[in-house]
């Protein structure tokens, strides 16, 4: 039987404790912000350095425009599902626990939340790696060599201590992150043009292969638990029509420019790291270093959705499961 939210006083904050961002309780209409900047956080999913990673490699596969065109049409399906479950987000101020709670009951949603805690800790991972190599290469090109566990366990150590913050950090996190990756981007593809010309066409040989489905079945599927877990996120957009507008600003307009960004330094250069197109420029050690604010954004988004997947009883909860869900 579905299960609703509620409370002894009847307002939104009867469950809520210091710290606990909102985890077991619907979010007030106070700590609500525009769509604009919600937008802005879902983006730098997009303009991130795994997808940059991927989308040369799409493009490699199938040259410039069709990879682009699997983007758009990626970023469209994703724009869809997107508005679906952040107009959810904003009619109920629940995050995404909450509202699998209320779809799959008590026994289902720990199953469903688990996987997603899981799957979110998995990307942590994947994306602190990224940080580790960007810091260490930046090392080399001040003349000292970083010890790579290290970097990597400090950089983890940052990126919760930021996430312990909430909202906020991130919010603040993206509108700095955001901007100075796509700026990055957009330097080594003139780079990239200036030195080796427009390339279009994939090579003839390559070792990346697929077909435009299988390209676009990735790019959608990439993305698919981030789509799950907009409410995190889609309950701070302040209207409906806020949380329509960050998805037709994030997804369908990022996926697409990024996928081109990434395509047009990768079809000239062959080169798919990001990383290595920055030293082979001479962009000099600094602008690795940019390259760590993206990635502490995204990871920090990692871990908040992880830590609202698996969030620890309220005060009001651990009096009895009665005070808390009601059938």
């Amino acid at each position: 039987m579905a299960e609703t939210v509620s409370g002894p006083a009847g307002g939104p904050d009867a469950h809520h404790e210091p710290g606990d961002q909102y985890a077991n309780a619907p979010l007030p209409e106070r700590l609500t912000v525009g769509g604009w900047r919600v937008a802005l956080i879902i983006a730098s999913f997009s303009i991130s350095l795994p997808t940059f990673l991927n989308g040369a490699q799409t493009s490699l596969a199938l040259g410039l425009w069709p990879a682009v065109l699997a983007a758009f049409l990626a970023g469209a399906c994703l724009c869809l599902g997107g508005c679906l479950t952040s107009l959810v987000a904003v009619r109920s101020r629940l995050n995404t626990y909450l509202l699998i709670r209320r779809s799959f009951g008590r026994g289902g949603a720990g199953l469903v939340n688990v996987i997603i805690a899981a799957v979110h800790f998995c990307w942590f991972g994947v994306n602190v790696s990224f940080l580790g190599d960007a810091i260490a290469a930046a090392g080399e090109g001040f003349g000292f060599a970083p010890d790579f566990p290290v970097v990597v366990i400090c950089g983890a150590v940052l990126m919760a201590l930021t996430t312990l913050v909430g909202f906020r950090a991130l919010d603040r996190l993206a509108m700095i992150g955001v901007p100075l990756l796509a700026a990055m981007i957009v330097a080594v593809c003139v780079a990239a043009a200036r030195r080796h010309g427009i390339v279009l066409a994939a090579p003839a040989q390559s070792e990346f292969h697929m077909t435009f489905g299988i390209a676009l079945s990735a790019l959608i599927g990439a993305d698919m638990l981030t789509i799950t877990t907009l409410p995190d996120l889609s309950r701070y957009t302040r209207t409906p029509r806020g949380a329509v507008m960050s998805m037709a600003l994030s997804y369908p307009i990022t996926a697409p420019l990024l996928m081109a960004g990434a395509g047009i330094a990768a079809l000239a250069t062959g080169e798919t790291d990001i990383m290595r197109m920055i030293t082979g420029f001479g962009f000099g050690a600094w602008a690795l270093l940019l390259l760590v604010m993206p990635t502490w954004t995204l990871n920090s988004l990692n871990l908040y959705s992880a830590s609202l997947s698996l969030p620890r009883p309220s005060r009001a909860c651990r009096a009895g499961p009665s005070s808390c869900w009601a059938r």
